[in-house]
């Protein structure tokens, strides 16, 4: 509530970017209202820089988490969109909520349900954010997840799946360095021979044939001694 020493004339004609962010997302709405109002405050997040969007950084979080967990898909994409963007801006300044943001985005990434796929590839975008707002040592519990979901989403008939997979893939590089390293095998394969298609729109992962370096294996990522290969 604003208190009464800030209800004069100026701050009841021109509110400020908190007050204008706590009209929109804080009373009860319509599905297509609080969708509007994620999209509207992903893109607010892409005009900002981290010191700009550092006080408005808790209320906004406070109010996107949550959407995570909403029962209708569409409004989870969007939140899961403006959480990225918001990651984005934020950039180190963002540690303190990835505890609550990660788990929920890494569980998403792996949500089979065709109807779902959108919502998986916005969430796998918006961990690429994250990893790059937070670096390679705070995003390591959601690395393997996420690479397994980026790579699984390669083996799907999926155009939108894979250009967020590779989206992805290029943070997670940015994020771990040299310790992309061994991804690079079964990747740049991969990567060479649909940049060499003639129709670049028409990606036929699942009937690639791996034997022939068409095809992108997963399996590599299940390859290590105890599971930390990428520490």
């Amino acid at each position: 509530m604003i208190s009464g020493r800030r209800c004069g004339a100026a701050s009841l004609s021109t509110p400020s970017p908190r007050h204008r962010l706590d009209g929109v997302m804080t009373t009860p709405r319509a599905p297509q209202v609080v969708g509007t109002a994620c999209y509207v405050l992903e893109t607010f997040c892409e005009s900002m820089d981290s010191d700009q969007l550092q006080p408005l950084l808790e209320p906004l979080m406070c109010r996107l988490v949550p959407l995570l967990d909403h029962r209708l898909l569409g409004i989870r994409e969007m939140a899961a969109a403006a959480v990225g963007s918001a990651a984005v801006a934020a950039s180190d300044k963002f540690g303190p909520y990835l505890e609550g943001t990660a788990p929920r985005l890494a569980a998403m990434v792996e949500l089979g349900e065709e109807r779902a796929w959108e919502l998986r590839g916005r969430s796998l975008e918006a961990l690429g954010h994250v990893a790059l707002a937070v670096g390679n040592a705070k995003f390591a519990p959601y690395r393997d997840t996420a690479l397994r979901a980026a790579a699984a989403n390669l083996e799907l008939d999926s155009t939108e799946l894979a250009e967020y997979s590779y989206g992805f893939f290029a943070n997670c590089a940015k994020v771990m360095r040299s310790d992309f390293g061994p991804l690079l095998p079964q990747l740049v394969p991969h990567l060479l021979d649909v940049a060499a298609r003639k129709d670049a729109a028409s990606f036929d992962f699942a009937e690639d044939d791996d034997e022939e370096g068409g095809g992108f294996n997963a399996a590599f990522l299940d390859e290590g001694d105890d599971g930390d290969q990428w520490c």
